[in-house]
């Protein structure tokens, strides 16, 4: 029971979009451990997605590791990491900026797996986040695995260049595809260079968050917090 307690604790003090995003990745990583689907209906390709309306495929592909379910847990680590961390970038005055990032890269990221070889987008979703985050928080040490303190300070306190690091990791380590980790640095840097770099050099902000998101967003947080 108090194990119990314990996790519920820790499930629901995360945010919304966290907490949805880990849970759909072991819903995914249980059913196909158990044999209940195949990892091949949970890729994304545009004939299947589109032209047979398995509509369900453009979110799967974001929260699945079908090619690579030995990396479920390491990559859940990560999207904890980054979730802890990207706490102090988004608050909870602009977490409808963070609604609309996670938006804007599974939409990018859905187009372009429509026509590169790439079935899964989840590695390069991440890897985005990722290169968003140390970009912002270059200088800044964070922790690894649920707290515990890298202690190869050399690698992981070069904040900025860590993406790149962890990418040829990724690669030359694991054996994963070099493709998915190039399109999330490229997509990353271009919201960094939207968002931040264009606002400074020419005032303006081109992904700024459409403002049906924040009506939607604070609209159903005021209510929540106003239930009793």
């Amino acid at each position: 029971n108090d194990a119990f307690s314990d996790f519920k604790s820790w499930y629901f003090s995360k945010p919304l979009i966290t907490r949805s995003y880990l849970t759909g990745v072991f819903i995914l990583a249980a059913l196909v451990s158990l044999g209940i689907t195949s990892p091949y209906s949970l890729i994304h390709s545009f004939e299947d997605t589109f032209m047979k309306f398995q509509i369900w495929r453009a979110i799967t592909a974001g929260s699945s590791w079908a090619s690579s379910p030995s990396h479920t847990v390491l990559n859940v680590f990560r999207v904890h990491l980054f979730e802890q961390n990207l706490n102090q970038i988004f608050s909870k005055d602009t977490y409808a900026d963070f609604l609309w990032l996670v938006s804007w890269l599974g939409l990018v990221l859905i187009v372009l797996t429509s026509f590169l070889p790439m079935y899964i987008y989840s590695n390069a979703f991440l890897m985005a986040i990722t290169y968003i985050y140390c970009k912002r928080r270059p200088h800044e040490e964070f922790s690894l695995m649920f707290g515990f303190k890298s202690k190869v300070h050399f690698i992981f306190n070069l904040g900025g260049y860590f993406p790149f690091i962890w990418t040829a990791l990724k690669v030359l380590l694991f054996g994963e595809s070099l493709l998915p980790n190039l399109v999330g640095l490229g997509l990353g840097h271009l919201y960094i260079f939207l968002k931040d770099i264009m606002v400074i050099s020419h005032h303006k902000d081109y992904l700024a968050t459409p403002q049906f998101i924040k009506n939607w967003w604070y609209r159903g947080s005021s209510q929540r917090v106003q239930a009793p």
